[in-house]
């Protein structure tokens, strides 16, 4: 019960963060999505029981820098949209990209989805267990896989020492 609680805590703390607000509707509204995907998805996320952690304190070391290039990667995506938004860049090619999950654990899997979908101009559409590939929308698709590079290389030098 306590890790249920504490998983709609900390996910109503991202919604919040991401809509940048306080206001007691948010939150109410932010606490019923994250209670729904928390027990929608219970019986995946508890369904063993937790383990130790391998290398706890080099992988809290490395969170930091880990949390500093989301944030950079959001401001930069944020940027992008907002130049073909605004008409300043033409809208390319928006489409769907197949990326291979590679060597990532179910943890790391999940963890490139909501990084990636945080950042604007990019949302997680599927994942395909059983090929091993997850499905993004890009707002631009012209070249996937300078897409597919650049989440492999963000993934190798930021995401998989904290989550692999």
């Amino acid at each position: 019960m306590s890790r249920i609680v504490v998983s709609v805590a900390l996910l109503t703390g991202v919604y919040l963060l991401t809509l940048a607000s306080r206001d007691p509707w948010d939150i109410a509204i932010g606490a019923a999505l994250s209670l729904a995907l928390v027990l929608a998805t219970r019986n995946y996320q508890f369904a063993h029981p937790a383990a130790p952690i391998p290398n706890f304190w080099r992988r809290l070391a490395a969170f930091p820098v880990f949390v500093v290039a989301v944030l950079i990667d959001v401001a930069r995506s944020t940027g992008e949209v907002a130049a073909i938004s605004s008409g300043l860049r033409p809208l390319r090619a928006p489409g769907a990209i197949d990326v291979p999950m590679g060597d990532r654990t179910p943890l790391g899997v999940v963890v490139t989805s909501l990084v990636t979908t945080i950042s604007p101009g990019s949302v997680l559409l599927e994942l395909d267990w059983e090929r091993r590939i997850m499905r993004f929308h890009s707002i631009d698709a012209s070249d996937p896989d300078a897409f597919r590079s650049l989440l492999d290389k963000k993934y190798r030098r930021y995401q998989r020492p904290v989550f692999p």
